[in-house]
């Protein structure tokens, strides 16, 4: 596989958009929730508007006919750079100190 594709409208932020970058699929995905946390259009995949299968269809057909190597590349570079497990649990932990820190502040 080369692309993943998404049609989900109601998805926040599914992990498979993150494992399939971790993969190196470029991924195309609806403008749609959290998608664009994960997906930079043009960059490591394409966004479509959410319900438009025209709009999806123009999109795969765009990564296909041309940068799918440099988008696969941004992909797996973006999932390693931004949504390691080891960053995640850096973040969970200062999120979970600056709130003790402001009840300590405020109480």
């Amino acid at each position: 596989a080369d692309i993943f594709f998404s049609p989900t409208v109601t998805g926040t932020l599914d992990l498979v958009f993150i494992e399939s970058q971790a993969a190196g699929l470029a991924v195309v995905g609806p403008r749609a929730v959290a998608v664009p946390l994960v997906v930079e259009d043009g960059v490591n995949g394409r966004l479509y508007e959410p319900l438009d299968m025209e709009d999806a269809k123009r999109a795969i057909q765009d990564i296909a006919g041309g940068p799918l190597d440099k988008m696969k590349a941004e992909a797996r570079k973006n999932a390693n750079a931004n949504f390691t497990w080891s960053k995640s649990s850096a973040e969970a932990i200062q999120f979970h100190k600056d709130v003790l820190q402001y009840f300590e502040k405020y109480g």
